[in-house]
């Protein structure tokens, strides 16, 4: 058996070689032959009209990424010094690699220049995501995102990961330049969700999940898929990334630090992993996509990355609602008992920075102050034990007529919902964007928010802000809502130009295929 350092010194030899062939990753520039000096011709010739050294760079680029393969299967034993060797050397000859494949494709496939790239074979990983609206505002921010990405760059090919729960969801992205890949035997065994269902049942809830933050990063036969499905960058829209792999660029997208700004709020567990996401992005992310200036000033701050590394791009999904047919408005509305224009919605999970109690308390006082007023409360939801939490102190609260928790709703009737409300409440007390504001601004809706976090960043000048932390303070908002039509005409105006902002999806999807072709 090869001993350790035998393996450290095949890294050495293997990173000896990759000096020798990393020029080609700068564009060929220094190449032999018609390389350099007819690039747009060059990838019309074959292998065997080319000049015999660059024959044998390539060869040697094969052999180099065979070597790296096999160092990935040590890569427990390795450690740091293989993790280094992935960034840098291994790195370049993967892109070098990804040149040659073009050139060698044949007439008309790429023309290759120092600034042109690859076609792009993005493998997007969505095997995080959950039935249900378990995964937030990132589930539809992703969900559209793949979908506008695909229509406007149909050379792109977009392979899409998933696992057997939200497979079917998924079946409706099939498209000539869309695939959509169930990982069955490696990715749905090793779900942490999965894990820790069977381990509770067994009643080792703690120490299995223990075990699952350390296994999760470093299991070897995760790290080929890409390779093998043939992608050339990783895209990970719901943060972490799980398969990247030496060569692969990778990109992931950060949604709020939030683990670390209100860690009372996490189990032991969920907030472990949750920062075993974000280090692991960090480290082997070539390029990190924050939802809002905030968002990345936190990543920045917790990371130390350097400021190129990480991007702004703004969730551009502000028309995502259409009006409502009458019917399907006037049903939802007598099934919930709710009276058009009578009732402020609060559409969020019930998670605890949600700040529902809070919101529960600010709602008991209005009705105390003002019991000729009939405004109701609309909160929707993924039902789960906190919402059986949050009903049951409703009605312990003397709230059961005027707090309505209809769980998780459709689009169709969660566009009617929030066609029909007087106003949008939002009295979280942290974000890293802030989507229903948005979408209550782009229909029309006057939007009372709290005044923390990235929420003044995204609403502008067009909402009624409160502290979130102090029920008086969202009292006197939800009062000056009901009561002054003026203000709420002026918030509906000055929503309307504030979403402007935020309108062009088909701009954010082309913003994030430039950073996909730029890590490329």
């Amino acid at each position: 058996m090869e001993s350790a350092g035998g393996r450290m010194a095949r890294l050495e030899i293997i990173n000896g070689l990759t000096e020798r062939v990393s020029v080609m990753s700068s564009g060929w520039r220094s190449l032999p032959g018609s390389v350099h000096k007819a690039p747009a011709t060059f990838s019309g010739e074959s292998l065997e009209d080319t000049p015999q050294q660059t024959r044998q760079l390539v060869a040697e680029i094969e052999n180099l990424r065979t070597g790296i393969r096999v160092l990935g299967d040590e890569r427990p034993r390795l450690g740091a010094a293989l993790r280094r060797f992935e960034k840098g050397p291994a790195a370049r000859v993967e892109r070098t690699w990804t040149l040659t494949r073009s050139l060698l494709q044949g007439p008309g496939k790429t023309r290759l220049g120092p600034a042109d790239h690859a076609v792009l074979c993005v493998v997007v990983d969505l095997t995080p995501l959950l039935p249900g609206g378990e995964n937030g505002g990132a589930k539809p921010m992703t969900l559209e995102l793949i979908r506008r990405m695909a229509l406007r760059s149909p050379e792109t090919t977009f392979i899409l990961l998933t696992l057997r729960r939200s497979f079917d969801e998924l079946a409706a992205f099939k498209q000539p330049n869309v695939r959509v890949v169930e990982v069955v035997d490696e990715a749905a065994s090793l779900d942490p969700y999965a894990v820790r269902r069977v381990q509770t049942r067994r009643g080792l809830e703690r120490p299995a999940r223990r075990f699952w933050s350390k296994l999760r990063w470093s299991i070897p036969d995760r790290a080929s898929l890409v390779h093998h499905l043939g992608g050339n960058v990783l895209f990970c829209p719901l943060t972490a990334p799980f398969f990247a792999q030496a060569g692969i660029p990778t990109v992931s997208v950060i949604y709020d630090l939030q683990y670390a700004d209100y860690p009372q709020y996490f189990e032991e567990q969920n907030r472990s992993q949750r920062h075993q996401n974000f280090t692991e992005a960090c480290r082997r992310s070539d390029r990190l996509v924050c939802i809002s200036d905030f968002v990345r000033r936190r990543v920045l701050e917790e990371s130390g990355l350097p400021q190129e590394r990480v991007t702004t791009v703004h969730i551009q999904l502000a028309h995502r609602l259409p009006a409502p047919a009458p019917e399907i408005s006037a049903s939802l509305l007598a099934r919930l008992g709710l009276t058009a224009e009578r009732y402020f919605l609060y559409p969020a999970n019930f998670w605890k920075h949600k700040n529902h109690e809070m919101l529960f308390v600010a709602m008991g006082l209005f009705t105390t102050r003002f019991r000729r007023c009939n405004l109701k409360l609309v909160c929707t939801g993924a039902p789960g034990e906190r919402r059986d939490f949050l009903q049951s102190a409703a009605e312990r609260m003397g709230l059961r007529d005027r707090v309505i928790l209809p769980g998780y709703l459709s689009e169709s009737d969660f566009s009617a919902l929030m066609h029909g409300c007087l106003a949008l409440v939002y009295p979280s007390l942290y974000e890293g964007f802030g989507m229903p504001v948005i979408e209550a601004q782009a229909i029309g809706k006057p939007v009372l928010c709290s005044n923390l976090t990235s929420l003044p960043e995204v609403t502008g000048e067009a909402a009624l802000m409160f502290d979130p932390r102090l029920p008086d303070s969202i009292v006197a908002a939800m009062q000056r809502i009901e009561s002054d039509q003026m203000v709420r005409q002026s918030l509906i105006r000055n929503g309307f130009e504030n979403v402007k902002r935020f309108v062009d999806a088909d701009a954010m999807a082309s913003e994030y295929l430039a950073i996909l072709g730029d890590v490329v």
